[in-house]
């Protein structure tokens, strides 16, 4: 394989139920996405977020809800990560997917939702994202 390409990522929210889970939610989609990367250094990958000739992975939150905003006992997030290839060599992606996770309570609220941001965020990059950039 050529050399290793690096990859950086940009986060971003559309939509979540409790704005005060934002920047923890963000935090668990670039640490997911870098540990992801970072497994495949020396296999074609390496996480850099001042990546100039890599990939550049965009990661959005769709939509992050409760089923009770106040009182929440369930939360679904629907996220998409979109490639994009810095120097145009290849094609990039897009992809999305969701997930859910029950047992919320006011106490637990933003352990579930990294949780579950964490677990659709991994299954995207290990199905779709990391196949595509290895190729």
């Amino acid at each position: 394989m050529a050399n290793d390409k690096c990859v950086a990522i940009k986060c971003e929210v559309k939509d979540i139920f409790d704005k005060g889970l934002s920047k923890a939610v963000l935090k668990q989609m670039g640490e997911t996405v870098q540990k992801l990367v970072n497994k495949k250094k020396g296999k074609g990958l390496y996480f850099d977020n001042k990546c100039k000739d890599g990939w550049l992975i965009t990661g959005k939150i769709i939509s992050l809800t409760a089923d009770d905003p106040k009182q929440p006992k369930k939360l679904e997030v629907k996220i998409s990560i979109d490639g994009v290839p810095l120097d145009g060599s290849s094609n990039g992606f897009k992809s999305s997917a969701g997930g859910n996770v029950t047992g919320v309570s006011a106490k637990n609220v933003e352990d579930k939702a990294k949780l579950v941001v964490g677990d659709v965020i991994e299954a995207l990059m290990n199905d779709k994202a990391i196949p595509h950039m290895l190729k």
